[in-house]
């Protein structure tokens, strides 16, 4: 799901090329490459196979220049959003199964493969140095609780019309 071969494939560009630094979350023990050894930190809780605790993961990806997602099966990584959130512009495999709706010129970049990630990395690095993104402010623009819950209250509405009169609806723990 994560497609983990393209990501080894991807990593000596970073490291090597752009001499980026980076943090690889959730591969304990994982053979990535010998030419990033001192460019990538692996973080994780040994514990529980490589997983930080949420908070602490969200800490981390709110510092982050930007994230880097090679995926392919996983139609709908959740990290992908939570980027856009904290507003971290995201680097996005083109041939994702889904999630194109979320990826533009103000939230990131795509890259088919190996052969154009430099040409896309190189393309969003810029573009982070000019402050050209704005991934939370599009995002909460287009998916904020009130627009959302409004497209939601409708839906339930639709099925149920005798229900209280709202503006939107939301769920809380």
């Amino acid at each position: 799901n994560r497609n983990w071969e393209l990501a080894k494939k991807c990593f000596p560009i970073m490291c090597e090329k752009f001499k980026l630094k980076g943090l690889l979350v959730g591969r304990l023990n994982c053979d990535y490459t010998p030419k990033c050894k001192g460019s990538l930190t692996i973080v994780g809780n040994k514990d529980n196979e490589g997983k930080l605790p949420y908070k602490e993961f969200m800490e981390k990806l709110a510092k982050s220049r930007f994230l880097f997602l090679p995926n392919i099966r996983d139609a709908s990584p959740r990290v992908l959003t939570e980027a856009l959130v904290v507003d971290v512009p995201v680097l996005v495999n083109k041939n994702i199964y889904g999630e194109w709706k979320y990826i533009n010129e103000e939230t990131g970049e795509f890259f088919t493969d190996a052969n154009d990630f430099s040409k896309s990395l190189s393309k969003m690095l810029t573009k982070i140095k000019e402050k050209k993104y704005n991934p939370r402010k599009w995002f909460t623009s287009r998916y904020s609780i009130q627009k959302t819950g409004k497209k939601l209250y409708d839906f339930i509405k639709k099925i149920y019309p005798e229900i209280w009169p709202a503006k939107y609806v939301s769920f809380t723990r």
